[in-house]
């Protein structure tokens, strides 16, 4: 299918060429911004949820005392917009 082009009218203007390789990698390139879409909703969950753990994580340790605690009072930030 290589030489293929496909004619389009415009608006009325000038035709626009596109061959067959042109038009496949703007699918391709589509595709993988959908792609990227996807796993960037996934790690914005992700990131999420591990904010949620540390929040409780660091509610837990402010309520104990001990090595517990002394641990998670290390790893973690008192302010929720820190951690």
């Amino acid at each position: 299918m290589q030489g293929w082009a496909a004619k389009a009218r415009v608006r009325g203007r000038d035709k626009i060429e596109l061959d067959v390789s042109t038009v496949d990698a703007i699918v391709e390139a589509l595709g993988d911004a959908a792609n990227l879409s996807a796993q960037n909703e996934r790690l914005v969950s992700t990131i999420e949820i591990h904010h949620r753990n540390f929040d409780e994580l660091h509610e837990r340790a402010a309520a104990e005392t001990g090595t517990f605690a002394a641990w998670v009072a290390g790893m973690t930030h008192s302010d929720p917009t820190k951690r």
